[in-house]
C-alpha cells in the first residue's frame, strides 16, 4: 500500500474501532431480562476491515509503522 492509501485507511480503522466499542458497551449494559432476545447482527461501517480489537490494533500498528510514526 502507498502512504496515501495508508493515510486513508487510518480514519476507517478508527471508525470501526469506535463502532466495536459502542456495540460492546450496549451489550454489556443490556438488562439481563432481555438477554434471551436474539441480537440484531451488527452493521459494521467497514465490512472489509477486521471486527475484533486485536486485529484492528494490529492493523493500526502496521499502518503507523509503515507511515514512520513512532510508537
Amino acid at each position: 500500500m502507498s502512504k496515501e492509501q495508508l493515510k486513508e485507511l487510518l480514519p476507517r480503522i478508527h471508525e470501526q474501532h469506535e463502532y466495536l466499542a459502542q456495540i460492546s458497551n450496549e451489550n454489556f449494559y443490556r438488562p439481563f431480562a432481555y438477554s434471551k432476545v436474539l441480537p440484531i447482527p451488527p452493521r459494521f461501517p467497514w465490512p472489509d476491515l477486521p471486527v475484533t480489537y486485536d486485529e484492528l490494533d494490529r492493523m493500526l500498528g502496521e499502518c503507523l509503522y509503515r507511515l514512520g510514526v513512532p510508537l
